[in-house]
């Protein structure tokens, strides 16, 4: 590669991680409103106060979801001095949902309002811990 290869090379490469100029977004706006619009946030207050939607939802009762928590929170909080984390409750939340449903992992970002790959490592992460 010549010396002008190499500078139309290098030109490129920096254009292309500037992108002109535009700024990316470190999350998402869709899922900057996880706590107003998420499945966790609006739904699951609703489910503890009627067990049987909360067996339709989780396929477990709500003591047990309690039981599970309990016994594995400490392997699955997170602390960050950042950035508000994803709560125990809201992780085994999306892992008995994707358990109960087989719902793909794209599918419960959306509903709750959490990026695919994140939600992907939590149910890993809570699978593991269960």
């Amino acid at each position: 590669m010549d010396e002008d290869e190499l500078l139309l090379f290098k030109t490129s490469l920096l254009h292309i991680l500037l992108k002109d100029g535009e700024k990316s977004e470190w999350v998402n706006s869709i899922f900057q409103e996880r706590e107003e619009h998420g499945k966790f946030h609006t739904l699951f207050p609703r489910l503890l106060e009627q067990e049987n939607k909360c067996f339709e939802y989780f396929s477990i009762q709500i003591d047990t979801f309690w039981y599970i928590l309990n016994g594995i929170r400490p392997y699955i909080e997170k602390q960050s001095n950042f950035r508000k984390c994803i709560s125990p409750e809201e992780r085994l939340s999306a892992t008995l949902r994707f358990i109960s449903t087989g719902m793909a992992f794209r599918s419960l970002a959306f509903s709750y309002r959490i990026a695919h790959n994140t939600i992907a490592g939590i149910i890993y992460e809570t699978c593991d811990a269960i």
